[in-house]
């Protein structure tokens, strides 16, 4: 693993480590501009993070593990406010409910059809 620099950047695998998001994941996040790096070396292409990154990357962990979509992952991170954040899970939140009461449906349906 690369070391931070003397700047106190991390390189992507000391994120990787830290945040529990793989290095992996942390490239296509990169590429799907969700999640870009604090800084990109011009000759070898590594990938640096700022200390102040290492939060946002934990939040978006966490968001991911709730099966937050990637797509409102991009809009958070492009405005990481409270607000937008309350937004964001209200919004989740309402979508996980619909899927519950579709599952719960089709339990329902299930559990007839084997009762007959």
């Amino acid at each position: 693993m690369r070391q931070a620099g003397n700047d106190g950047r991390l390189s992507i695998g000391q994120l990787a480590s830290i945040s529990q998001i793989s290095v992996k994941t942390l490239r296509y996040y990169d590429e799907e501009d969700i999640f870009k790096p604090a800084h990109i070396d011009e000759q070898s292409r590594y990938r640096y993070y700022s200390p102040a990154q290492v939060e946002q990357a934990r939040m978006l962990q966490n968001l991911r593990f709730a099966q937050v979509p990637l797509e409102d992952l991009r809009e958070f991170m492009r405005d990481p406010t409270p607000e937008h954040q309350t937004r964001l899970f209200n919004r989740h939140i309402e979508r996980l409910r619909t899927e519950v009461h579709h599952l719960n449906r089709g339990i329902r349906s299930l559990a007839r059809r084997r009762d007959y």
